[in-house]
């Protein structure tokens, strides 16, 4: 166990499959915070994440989408097992963001919002929303959902 202290955290993520973890990403990987009876005690998580993170969205079942900037998305699934999706793989991109609302999960690049389609194991342009952006704000910088269920988007282009 270390210390978040030693670490430089960019973003803090509560956990919505385990209620006494909150994920750190951080400037060389993620680490994870556990409540314990003491307060919360640091682990840094050893998979194959060695990335700057600054973006993490979770899905019903655990996984974890982790996004660093420029190094594209990562996929850590609940057993460990980590994918990467680099920008010359799937998704072409050179700032990747990720956003959760009431949809689902959103994946930001340079050529616009889409989703992932875990049938095909591959990143589809979003239908719903993404078609109501002008051709030139497909790069979305912020994503939120008030609670009337309205998503308000700040896009630079």
């Amino acid at each position: 166990m270390g210390r978040i202290s030693d670490e430089y955290a960019f973003v803090l993520s509560p956990s919505k499959h385990d209620s006494a973890v909150v994920y750190a990403g951080l400037s060389n990987g993620l680490g994870r915070l556990r409540r314990t009876p003491g307060g919360y005690a640091f682990e840094r998580m050893e998979q194959a994440i060695n990335a700057e993170i600054r973006y993490i969205a979770e899905e019903k079942d655990g996984t974890l989408w982790l996004a660093g900037g420029f190094d594209g998305f990562q996929r850590l699934l609940p057993d460990g097992t980590a994918r990467d999706y680099h920008p010359n793989l799937q998704v072409r991109s050179r700032t990747n963001r990720l956003f959760t609302t009431s949809q689902g999960i959103f994946f930001a690049t340079d050529r616009g919002l889409m989703r992932f389609n875990p049938v095909n194991d591959k990143f589809e342009d979003d239908a719903v929303i993404a078609p109501l952006l002008p051709e030139s704000g497909k790069f979305v910088l912020r994503m939120y959902e008030d609670s009337a269920g309205h998503h308000w988007i700040s896009r630079m282009g």
